[in-house]
C-alpha cells in the first residue's frame, strides 16, 4: 500500500517542471529589443515598490539587503515554500510566522486554535482580500494571489475581476442555484461523463497510455460546461479549449508581470506574449458565446409573442440572466469566471484519485461493488451519491494528503487586530490558515498512510445525525480542503457530486495502472500551491464486462 510520503515529500519544485506546461505563446522567441526595453524599465523602476505591511509574527527567511528587487526571496518561497511550511509545523507547531511570498509579506497561523477565531472575525476581510485576488469565488483551490499581482484590471483578466457589474449574479447562482439543482444536475453530468470518456479515453480494450491531468481536464471542462453554458457550448471544442487553457494562460500572464513595478505593468501587459494569448482567448469567447446567448433570447421572444411557455435552459448561463437586472452584456466574463474557478481544481481531484488508485488497487472491488449496488437500488440520483460512503471516505483522504493549496482561509485586517497569544495585525496585514493538522500525527493516526477507510471510521464513531465532520464537503481547522467558515468554497457541494459522477464511470468502465519504470508521479509545488504531475500517465483499458450504471 502507498504511503503519503510519496506524494507530501516526493514531489517536483516548481517553476521549473511547471514551465513543461506552458500552453504555447512563446513558440516564436520575443524579440531581443523588447527583452532588453522590459529589463531596462525594471531595473530604474523597482524603486518605487511599497514594503508590504506585516504583523509581529517572526520573520523567515527576511530579505537580504542585497536583495533590492525581492526577487530571490519571491524566488525561495515559490520553490520551497511547501518544504518550508513543513519544516516549521514540525519544529514549532503552535506558533504563527510570516513569509515572504511573491505576493509580499503573509502571516501563517496554526489551525488551532486560529481557523475558528478568525473564521468569522468582523476586522478580518475575506472580501478585501478577494478584491484583490484571482477572482476565485471561494477559500479552496489556488485563490492566494492578490489580484495587484494577478492584474484582474488589465484587458484579458476580465473574468477575474471582483468587482464586476455580474458579481452578484454569479454569486448568488454559485450559492444558491447550483445547490439547489444538484438532484436535477445529476442524470445531465452523467450522460455527458459518458459521451466525454467514449471520446476521450475511449473503448479499447487492450491496455494504452494515458497521461492523466491533460485528459482529465478535457473531461471536466466537457462535464462543467454542460452545466454552465448547456449542451450547445459542451460540442464546443474550440470553447472547451478556451476553458482548458484560459486559466493557465492567466497564470503564466501574470506570473510574468508580477516581476515588474505596479507602475509598468499596464506597458509590460503590451509586450507580454502571454497577455496577446489571454486576450485572444477573451476575445474568441466572447465570439462563441454571444451568439449562443442571442438565439436564446430570440426564442424566448419568439414564444412570448405567440403566447407559449418559453424555452427552459437549466443551466448557469441561464441563471445569471434570470438573477441580473439587466441582460448580460459580456456573458463571456461570468462564463470564463466559472471556468477558471472550478476546472482545473476539479480534475486535480480527480487526477490525483486516480493515481492513488492506482497506487492502492485493493480499493478497486471495494468501490465497484458500492457503486453497483447503489445506482442498482437508487439510480443516477442525490440521494444516490449521498450513499457512497466508502467514496467519499476516499475522496476526503485523497485531499487530506494532497490538498490544492497547502493553506486556506485567506484574510486581511481592516483595523488594527489583537489575536490570542498577543498577535498583532496592522491595517491591511494579509494572514492565512495553514493546513499542517491534515498531516498531524496528533489529529490523524499513522496520518502518512494513505487509508481509504479514515473516514468512513470517524462517520461510524460518531453515528448517524452526528458525522457531518467526516464528510467529503465538510470543513474543520483539522481538514481545510475547502476552506473553513462562512467563506468556505461555496461550489463544493456541485463539485463534490461531479467528482463522484466522472470517478464512478471511470471505476465501472475502466481498469488503470500505473506505467512501468522508475518514474512516479510528483506533486509539483509552486509557493502555496500543490499540483498534481501534469506528466502522470497510467496504463487504461475498458473493461471486458460492461457493468457501468445505467441511468
Amino acid at each position: 500500500m502507498a504511503t503519503a510520503n510519496e506524494s507530501l515529500y516526493s514531489q517536483s519544485w516548481g517553476p521549473l517542471d511547471t514551465l513543461q506546461a506552458i500552453p504555447g505563446p512563446l513558440e516564436k522567441p520575443v524579440p531581443y529589443f523588447i527583452t532588453a526595453f522590459l529589463l531596462f524599465i525594471f531595473y530604474f523602476s523597482v524603486q518605487q515598490e511599497k514594503p508590504s505591511i506585516a504583523s509581529n509574527a517572526p520573520m523567515l527567511a527576511p530579505k537580504p539587503r542585497w536583495d533590492f528587487t525581492g526577487l530571490k526571496v519571491k524566488y525561495d518561497f515559490a520553490v520551497f515554500g511547501r518544504a518550508v511550511m513543513i519544516w516549521r509545523a514540525r519544529q514549532k507547531p503552535d506558533e504563527p510566522y510570516q513569509v515572504n511570498t511573491e505576493t509580499g509579506e503573509l502571516t501563517i497561523l496554526p489551525p488551532i486554535p486560529y481557523a475558528n477565531e478568525i473564521r468569522n472575525h468582523d476586522d478580518l476581510s475575506f472580501d478585501r482580500v478577494l478584491d484583490k485576488k484571482w477572482g476565485s469565488l471561494g477559500e479552496n483551490g489556488n485563490a492566494h494571489m492578490l489580484v495587484q499581482n494577478f492584474h484582474a484590471y488589465l484587458p484579458g483578466f476580465e473574468p477575474l475581476r471582483e468587482k464586476n457589474p455580474y458579481k452578484p449574479a454569479l454569486k448568488h447562482v454559485i450559492r444558491t442555484r447550483l445547490t439547489q439543482f444538484l438532484a436535477k444536475l445529476t442524470v445531465p453530468m452523467t450522460d455527458e461523463t459518458t459521451k466525454a470518456l467514449n471520446d476521450i479515453v475511449g473503448d479499447d480494450q487492450e491496455w494504452k497510455p494515458l497521461v492523466v491531468k491533460q485528459n482529465m481536464v478535457k473531461i471536466v471542462a466537457r462535464v462543467s460546461t454542460r452545466i454552465f453554458g448547456g449542451e450547445e457550448l459542451a460540442r464546443n471544442d474550440k470553447w472547451l479549449k478556451i476553458t482548458s487553457e484560459y486559466a493557465r494562460t492567466a497564470f503564466f500572464a501574470s506570473e510574468l508581470l508580477r516581476i515588474f513595478p505596479k507602475s509598468i505593468r499596464f506597458v509590460v501587459h503590451q509586450l507580454n506574449p502571454f497577455s496577446w494569448k489571454l486576450q485572444g482567448q477573451m476575445n474568441d469567447a466572447r465570439r462563441i458565446i454571444n451568439p449562443i446567448v442571442a438565439k436564446r433570447r430570440q426564442a424566448k421572444k419568439a414564444a412570448e409573442d405567440a403566447g407559449e411557455d418559453e424555452p427552459e435552459y437549466n443551466d448557469c448561463l441561464e441563471w445569471c440572466e434570470e438573477a441580473s437586472e439587466e441582460p448580460i452584456a459580456d456573458p463571456a466574463v461570468p462564463m470564463l469566471g466559472l471556468s477558471f474557478a472550478a476546472i482545473h481544481t476539479t480534475a486535480d481531484v480527480v487526477t490525483q484519485s486516480m493515481i492513488d488508485l492506482a497506487r492502492n488497487p485493493e480499493y478497486f472491488d471495494v468501490l465497484r461493488k458500492e457503486i453497483g449496488d447503489v445506482i442498482r437500488t437508487d439510480g443516477w440520483n442525490k440521494m444516490g451519491l449521498y450513499k457512497m460512503k466508502v467514496l467519499d471516505s476516499f475522496l476526503k483522504e485523497v485531499q487530506r494528503i494532497n490538498p490544492i493549496s497547502m493553506a486556506a482561509m485567506h484574510r486581511e485586517a481592516t483595523k488594527p487586530v489583537t489575536l490570542s497569544n498577543g498577535l498583532e495585525l496592522p491595517v491591511g496585514a494579509r494572514i492565512t490558515v495553514s493546513c499542517q493538522q491534515m498531516w498531524s500525527s496528533q489529529v490523524y493516526p499513522d496520518p502518512q498512510r494513505f487509508d481509504a477507510y479514515r473516514y468512513l471510521r470517524l462517520r461510524e464513531r460518531l453515528g448517524a445525525g452526528n458525522d457531518g465532520a467526516a464528510h467529503f464537503v465538510s470543513t474543520s481547522p483539522e481538514h481545510l480542503g475547502f476552506g473553513h467558515g462562512q467563506h468556505a468554497c461555496p461550489g463544493r457541494f456541485f463539485a463534490a457530486n461531479e467528482i463522484k459522477i466522472i470517478l464512478c464511470h471511470l471505476i465501472m468502465k475502466y481498469d488503470w495502472r500505473l506505467t512501468g519504470g522508475d518514474y512516479k508521479p510528483k506533486t509539483t509545488t509552486f509557493g502555496l500551491t500543490n499540483e498534481t504531475d501534469a506528466k502522470a500517465t497510467v496504463e487504461i483499458r475498458r473493461r471486458e464486462i460492461d457493468v457501468s450504471p445505467k441511468a
